[in-house]
């Protein structure tokens, strides 16, 4: 993930640990309000730290798979490929602040990645593929989402959404 796509997360993480660590640390508080603020503060450091994880991956597309490089590192085969999810996500009606999200089985691991990450599309193309491939049941809102970027699934069947 570019780090420039992560920045709002970084904003969103400072403000939330310096405001709940603030009123923490600087504050005389009830035994309750200090447990809130404390486990605010700690969900906003494990947000921050996630993101930062995030910067620190790498998506390959190979002939034979997928490859995850950086922290969590992982190999998953196209042969292994057998669920595909794309959601589409829409903060505002304007299409600049939505991202999609491509959630993958390989046999029992699953993989999600935004749409953030470089090189997007040609995953997304590469999924597609092989999700024909392998003849993989796709629900219709994961067709419609594929077909909204330029990309058609072939032989992947469609079924209805729950």
């Amino acid at each position: 993930y570019p780090p420039e796509s992560l920045a709002s997360d970084y904003i969103r993480t400072a403000i939330g640990v310096v405001v709940t660590g603030g009123l923490l640390f600087f504050m005389e508080t009830a035994l309750i309000v200090a447990l809130i603020l404390l486990s605010g503060f700690i969900l906003f450091a494990a947000f921050g730290i996630r993101t930062w994880l995030r910067t620190k991956v790498k998506f390959l597309v190979t002939p034979e798979g997928l490859q995850r490089q950086g922290y969590f590192p992982g190999s998953f085969l196209w042969s292994d490929l057998s669920a595909v999810s794309l959601r589409y996500y829409a903060v505002r009606k304007d299409s600049e602040a939505s991202w999609m999200t491509l959630s993958l089985k390989f046999g029992g691991a699953g993989v999600s990645i935004e749409s953030t990450i470089s090189d997007f599309d040609a995953t997304a193309r590469a999924v597609a593929d092989h999700a024909s491939r392998n003849r993989i049941t796709v629900s219709e809102r994961t067709e419609t989402n594929f077909a909204g970027i330029g990309l058609a699934l072939g032989d992947a069947r469609v079924h209805d959404d729950i």
